[in-house]
């Protein structure tokens, strides 16, 4: 991943740094300012396409593990119950097991597995085997995480068994109830039996904007569960975005999805924007979008970014992408007071995403 990374960011950088010999002042280049703006979104969404899908690929490797180690596991003896048994702690119907720790609960993310099940003490031999093939997966969930580690990664299996690295604590796993009724594990494609993406959401656990992917988890016709991954979106962000500034600071890349909610964005004040009116309404509600736009959107808590620039460029962006579907690229006047600004959007086709990036000049 990181060979393949290194040769896009090459050939990104080469591709930016002729851009910024165009003469942008002399309207016989504006040609030229257009088809730089579009490389550069084009390059920036395959960079972030490319990453999102080397990170759905580590969770399917992870899945075809799972597979593997539970075909050749068996379910628990009485004496191997008994001691995950002894170790369980119950709240409700969630029940957090710690077989193989003594001493108190590990933190917040600590670097262990956590195992939970979600129907009390109801634990049938088959919930057993699942558990200890859980125990075989932890150090290829750990793996899995310090490769990308964006956030969490975990497994939930069809009888609400749940194994989750980093650790969550019990406080915060008891959300989780019922998982296998949770968006995470509803949105696997389960019928093509490939990745699902979530919509981009807030966090409940104050890690910001995220989005999940997921994938179902087969042994022949019978579903044995879904993996997914977490991603923090503003990891995500200051890595394939931060190199992108332009002469002067004057170039501003945005991500937003199809319906112009913020998603990241390459200026620190865009991005505490982001932040604090989603934490503030305590969801995913900041859009780049008019104010007329606004009241047709499904989130009926939509709120507009203070700057009429960047709900401009959103606007626009989503409405060039929805009036030309089957193209991925769009070259962009956007129109604030009199002035016209240059602008271009390209899409990821993971997530269908739009990627925007704009000339503010000087």
């Amino acid at each position: 991943m990181l060979k393949v990374f290194g040769m896009k960011r090459v050939s990104f950088c080469v591709i930016f740094l002729c851009c910024l010999f165009i003469p942008v002042l002399k309207p016989a280049r504006a040609t030229e300012t257009d088809d730089c703006l579009k490389t550069i979104s084009g390059q920036i969404a395959r960079s972030i396409q490319l990453t999102l899908e080397h990170v759905a690929q580590s969770i399917k490797s992870l899945g075809d593990a799972y597979v593997r180690a539970y075909r050749e596991t068996r379910p628990m003896n009485d004496q191997e119950k008994a001691l995950w048994m002894k170790s369980a702690i119950e709240e409700g119907k969630t029940v957090r097991f710690q077989p193989f720790r003594v001493g108190p609960e590990p933190g917040f993310q600590a670097s262990v597995p956590a195992y939970y099940f979600y129907n009390g003490r109801n634990v049938s031999l088959e919930v057993t085997r699942q558990l200890k093939t859980f125990v075989l997966m932890g150090p290829l969930f750990r793996t899995a995480y310090e490769t990308f580690d964006y956030s969490w990664v975990y497994l939930t299996t069809v009888d609400e068994a749940f194994m989750i690295y980093p650790y969550l604590p019990l406080k915060e796993a008891v959300n989780n109830l019922p998982p296998t009724e949770q968006v995470y594990y509803k949105v696997a494609d389960f019928s093509g039996r490939n990745f699902g993406w979530e919509q981009p959401y807030l966090d409940l656990v104050g890690a910001g904007m995220m989005v999940t992917v997921s994938y179902p988890i087969y042994r022949g016709e019978n579903l044995l569960g879904v993996v997914s991954k977490d991603i923090t979106l503003s990891q995500l962000s200051r890595r394939l975005l931060k190199p992108v500034a332009g002469r002067s600071g004057n170039l501003i890349s945005l991500i937003m999805n199809k319906d112009g909610l913020a998603i990241g964005a390459n200026r620190t004040s865009a991005v505490k924007e982001i932040d604090s009116v989603n934490a503030r309404a305590g969801a995913a509600v900041f859009h780049y979008r008019n104010s007329e736009s606004r009241n047709a959107l499904k989130n009926q808590k939509a709120i507009c970014s203070s700057n009429a620039l960047f709900n401009a460029v959103g606007e626009d962006a989503v409405v060039s992408a929805a009036k030309e579907a089957n193209k991925g690229l769009w070259q962009l006047n956007v129109k604030v007071g009199e002035r016209i600004y240059k602008a271009a959007a390209a899409k990821v086709p993971a997530t269908g995403w739009l990627l925007v990036t704009v000339d503010v000049g000087r």
